[in-house]
C-alpha cells in the first residue's frame, strides 16, 4: 500500500483542494460565468445509476488520498476514468490521477495524463498553467529538461506569480542543457519571447563552464541586449567580468590539477607520498570543487629524471597547476622541464628554485615567524640580544630574518654564535653570552637541538642573569614540549601557528572532516596536512576563476589568510608563510603573550642573615614565570 511521504504532501493537499473546489460539472470544458467547468472524458452520458456509482467511487478515492493510501486512490480513480468516462466527475478522476502519479514519482505518466486533461479544455483555461508547470517539473525530474522546456513554451502565463514560477522552471531546465539543445529552442522562439533571455544566459553559462570565453561573452552580451533581468542579468554580468560564482552556476571549466610524487620510490618515501596524496585529495573534497577538478598523478620515482618526465606528462594532460615534487632536486628538474610557467607548489622542499617563475614551497624556514618574534622583542623593552644557532641554511635564514627585523626596529645584536651540526656541549658559547649580558638570547634552532641546548642554558646559569630566552618554531612542537623538562622551557617566548597545540584550528578540523569523509577512517598522521595545505592554496587561487599561469600566480600572491591545517597561510616571495602567534611556555603549555609583556625572573632563594646556613630548597632557586601565571608551588 502506498503511503504519503513529506515530499508528496504538497501534491496531496492540491488534490484535496481541487476535489473540494470543482463542484460545477458538465460538457467538455468551458465556463459558467467566471467559473471554468470540469471536462468530461466522453460525450456518451451514463445512466443516472452509473453516474451515482462514479460519484461514490470518486468520493472513495478522495478518502483514500486523505488517509495516505495512494495505491487505492489510483485504482479507484482509474475505475472512474475507464468505466464511466461520460460521467460528470470523470474529469476530476483524471485530474486526481495526474496528482497521484506525480506524488508517486511516475514522471512520464504524470506528463501524459496531464496532457490528456489539457486537451479537453480551451487554451485559455486558467487551470492549464498550473498543470503545464506540473508537466515541466515531472519531465525535469525524469531527466528530460528539453522536454520540460518544450511543454512550457506553449503556456500562456498572465499572473505575476505564474511568470515567476514559469521562469524558475525554465532556468532550472536550461541549466542542464548543452549549447546545441539550447540553440534548437532559441531558434524556434519568436523575438521578444519571455524565454529568450533566460536561454541566452544559460547558453553563456554553458560556454563559460566549458572554457570557451569568447562564445560565453558573446552570449552574455546577447542576453543583456535581449532584456535579461534578475538572475539572468546577474549571470550575464558575472560572465562578462570573468567571475566564478557558484550560486549562479558559474564554476568555470574542469581544471586539471597535476600531482608529482615519488609513488614508486623507496618504501618510506612512497608511504610519505601516499599520505601527502591523501591530503591533496582531502583538500579537493574540502574545497567543494567536486566535478570541476580532475586530479592527475604522475610518479617522479624520487629522481630528477623521473620528475622531468612526470612534468612533461602533466603538461600533456592539460595540468594548469602542479602540487609537488617533495625535494629540491626533483623540484628543479620539474621546473626546467616546463614548457609554460605552470605554477608548482612543493609541500616540503626546503628551497624554491632561484630565478624560476611561479614556484612555491611550504617547506623551509619560517622567516615571517622570526620577524614577528623580533618585532615583539623590540616592542617589549628588549634592546640588546645575542643569537645562538647551528650552521645551515634554515637556521641561518631564520637568524638573518630576526636580526634584520630587530635592527630595523632599533635593536642591537651584540653577538651571533654559530655551532656545527651535531655539537652537544656549549660551554664556550655560554660563557661568551654570559660575558655580553644581553637582554635576551635568541635561539633559532631545529626542534632536535632544543633537547640538547635548553638544559645547558640552565646548567650554565644563563637563566639566573635575567636574560630572556626567545625561540622559533622548533621550541613549540608538542613532541619537544613533552620531551624537555619544564625547568628548561618555562618562560621561553616562541612562535607557533597552533597555540593550543591540539590541532583545533578551523583548517585542521576541515582536514579531519574531509579526510574521514573521503577515506572512511580516522586521521592519525600529521603528514597529510602538508599535502592538504599545498593543494588548498592552489584550489583557493582557482576558486576565483584564475586559469592561466599569470592569473593563478597573481591569485596566489593575494592570499594572506588561507585557513590551512598547519596554520593560517599566505604566500611571500615563493614561500608559504604562516600567521604565527607569540606564546610564553609554562609547565609544558603555551599561553599568548602580548607586545609589551615579558616573563618575570623570580629569585626563590630564602633571605638569610650573615653567617646563617641557607635552608634546603624544594625546587630550583630561580624561576621564570610567564605574564599572568603563577609558578609551581604557588610562589
Amino acid at each position: 500500500m502506498g503511503r504519503i511521504s513529506g515530499s508528496t504532501a504538497v501534491w496531496v493537499s492540491l488534490v484535496v483542494l481541487v476535489m473540494g473546489g470543482c463542484s460545477m460539472v458538465g460538457g467538455r470544458g468551458g465556463r459558467v460565468g467566471d467559473t471554468p467547468l470540469d471536462p468530461v472524458l466522453s460525450a456518451e452520458r451514463p445512466s443516472n445509476a452509473d453516474e451515482a456509482v462514479a460519484v461514490r467511487l470518486l468520493e472513495g478515492a478522495r478518502e483514500a488520498v486523505a488517509l495516505g493510501d495512494l495505491e487505492r486512490a489510483r485504482r479507484v480513480a482509474q475505475e472512474v476514468v475507464d468505466r464511466y468516462p461520460g460521467a460528470a466527475v470523470s474529469g476530476r478522476g483524471l485530474r486526481m490521477l495526474v496528482d497521484v502519479a506525480f506524488a508517486q514519482s511516475s514522471w512520464r505518466e504524470t506528463d501524459l495524463l496531464a496532457q490528456r486533461w489539457i486537451d479537453l479544455v480551451p487554451e485559455d483555461d486558467p487551470r492549464v498553467v498550473a498543470l503545464t508547470l506540473l508537466q515541466g517539473e515531472a519531465l525535469l525530474n525524469d531527466g528530460d529538461p528539453g522536454g520540460a522546456l518544450d511543454r512550457l513554451v506553449a503556456v500562456r502565463v498572465q499572473a505575476e506569480s505564474e511568470v515567476a514560477a514559469t521562469l524558475d522552471l525554465v532556468r532550472r531546465s536550461s541549466a542542464v542543457l548543452g549549447a546545441a539543445a539550447l540553440d534548437l529552442r532559441l531558434d524556434a522562439l519568436a523575438r521578444g519571447h519571455l524565454f529568450r533571455s533566460p536561454l541566452m544566459a544559460a547558453r553563456a553559462r554553458y560556454f563559460f563552464n566549458n572554457g570557451d570565453d569568447e562564445l560565453a561573452r558573446r552570449s552574455a552580451e546577447d542576453a543583456l541586449a535581449a532584456g535579461a533581468t534578475g538572475t539572468d542579468a546577474d549571470l550575464s554580468r558575472a560572465i562578462l567580468a570573468g567571475r566564478i560564482d557558484e550560486a549562479l552556476g558559474l564554476t568555470g571549466p574542469v581544471a586539471v590539477v597535476g600531482v608529482l610524487l615519488p609513488k614508486s620510490g623507496p618504501p618510506a618515501l612512497s608511504r610519505l607520498a601516499d599520505q601527502i596524496e591523501e591530503g591533496i585529495r582531502s583538500a579537493a573534497t574540502a574545497a567543494g570543487l567536486s566535478g570541476r577538478v580532475e586530479i592527475v598523478v604522475e610518479d617522479d620515482r624520487g629522481t630528477a629524471e623521473g620528475a622531468a618526465r612526470g612534468m612533461e606528462a602533466l603538461e600533456r594532460a592539460g595540468a594548469i597547476v602542479v602540487v609537488g615534487p617533495l625535494a629540491e632536486p626533483e623540484l628543479s628538474a620539474a621546473v626546467f622541464a616546463r614548457v609554460r610557467p605552470i605554477p608548482l607548489i612543493s609541500p616540503t622542499a626546503s628551497h624554491v628554485v632561484a630565478g624560476a617563475k611561479n614556484v612555491y614551497t611550504l617547506g623551509g624556514p619560517d622567516l615571517a615567524g622570526a620577524r614577528a618574534l623580533a618585532r615583539w622583542a623590540a616592542g617589549s623593552g628588549i634592546s640588546r640580544v645575542a643569537l645562538l644557532h647551528p650552521r645551515g641554511a634554515e637556521s641561518e635564514q631564520e637568524a638573518s630574518a630576526f636580526t634584520d627585523a630587530f635592527r630595523a626596529a632599533g635593536g642591537t645584536v651584540l653577538g651571533q654564535f654559530l655551532y656545527d651540526q651535531g655539537t652537544t656541549y656549549f660551554q664556550t658559547q655560554m660563557h661568551s653570552i654570559e660575558a655580553l649580558l644581553p637582554d635576551a638570547l635568541v635561539l633559532p634552532i631545529p626542534a632536535d637541538d632544543v633537547e640538547i641546548v635548553a638544559p645547558q642554558i640552565t646548567f650554565f646559569g644563563i637563566d639566573t642573569l635575567d636574560v630572556r630566552i626567545l625561540g622559533t618554531g622548533g621550541w613549540t612542537r608538542q613532541d619537544v614540549l613533552g620531551a624537555v623538562s619544564p625547568r628548561h622551557t618555562d618562560g621561553v617566548v616562541a612562535i607557533t601557528p597552533d597555540p593550543t597545540g591540539q590541532n583545533e584550528s578551523p583548517g585542521a578540523q576541515a582536514l579531519v572532516r574531509a579526510y574521514e569523509t573521503l577515506y572512511r577512517r580516522t586521521l592519525r598522521s600529521s603528514v597529510p596536512a602538508v599535502g592538504y595545505d599545498a593543494a588548498g592554496l592552489m584550489f583557493e587561487a582557482l576558486r576565483g576563476g584564475a586559469r592561466s599561469p599569470t592569473n593563478i600566480a597573481a591569485a596566489l600572491g593575494r592570499i594572506t589568510a588561507f585557513p590551512g591545517a598547519t596554520g593560517q597561510l599566505g604566500i611571500e616571495h615563493g614561500r608559504a608563510v604562516r600567521d604565527n602567534q607569540l606564546v610564553c611556555m609554562q609547565d609544558q603549555t603555551m599561553s599568548p603573550i602580548a607586545t609589551g609583556e615579558q616573563p618575570v625572573l623570580i629569585d626563590r632563594r630564602p633571605k638569610v642573615l650573615p653567617g646563617e646556613e641557607p635552608p634546603a630548597m624544594d625546587g630550583p632557586p630561580f624561576q621564570v614565570v610567564c605574564p599572568g601565571m603563577r609558578p609551581p608551588g604557588g610562589i
